[in-house]
């Protein structure tokens, strides 16, 4: 058994010193930058759960106001300075500095209904990587697609559940379906530049009237 931190218990920048503003238990009632993945879309509502659980305190709560796919909720942080509040940016979006660095990601969710064929999802990408049209996202939901399509499919429980995200590539088999995903040369325009690094999370299969909770979200890197 090997042990590894987890990337977003920090609550300081990588130089010790600099306060973050990345909570990854939603303990923090300012609820920093966390915003809808669709934009101006309005398929969902992103809150800090009103209601205090006994075993998480207060989650992220994403409440569906559309039958959309997907809804979704992003860590919208454009700070990408080294002294700056965006850890996740001057970790892996500061020039080279997060090439192939290879990560894991795990979070516990929580259903409102116990239904099947839910889908939990972590996405986490890069704003400017020089494998888009003109090196850098025109959406959040574009920007998505530069990093990993973390999932993992729930059961039909409305208790807190632990899951472990396996990476699908984007792609509609399971062939190169992976735990890890390494972080491409491409990002921050192949590493001569900086970029902001963005965590979201999303839900496939669910409509108006349910909701879902998200904490304790866990970013590793492979050791």
């Amino acid at each position: 058994m090997s042990v590894v931190e987890n990337e977003s218990c920090y609550d300081t920048n990588t130089d010790g010193v600099s306060w973050i503003s990345w909570d990854h238990t939603f303990s923090d009632p300012n609820f920093w930058h966390w915003t809808a993945l669709t934009g101006d879309a309005g398929e969902e509502t992103v809150t800090r759960s009103v209601n205090a659980d006994s075993h998480f305190g207060h989650s992220l709560e994403l409440i569906p106001v559309t039958d959309a796919t997907e809804h979704g909720a992003i860590y919208a942080n454009w700070n990408k300075n080294l002294d700056g509040s965006n850890r996740w940016a001057v970790q892996y979006g500061h020039g080279a500095a997060g090439h192939n660095k290879q990560i894991k990601a795990a979070a516990w969710v929580k259903l409102s209904t116990a239904k099947t064929g839910v889908i939990a999802r972590l996405y986490f990408g890069a704003w400017h990587d020089s494998a888009l049209p003109g090196g850098v996202s025109s959406s959040f939901s574009e920007m998505t697609t530069t990093g990993p399509e973390f999932s993992a499919e729930l059961a039909a429980t409305t208790e807190w559940q632990y899951v472990e995200f396996v990476d699908r590539a984007w792609t509609p088999t399971t062939t190169d379906d992976s735990p890890i995903f390494t972080i491409p040369s491409t990002w921050a325009a192949d590493g001569t530049n900086w970029t902001s690094v963005m965590p979201a999370v999303a839900v496939q299969g669910l409509v108006v009237g349910e909701t879902i909770l998200f904490d304790d979200i866990a970013i590793y890197e492979v050791q």
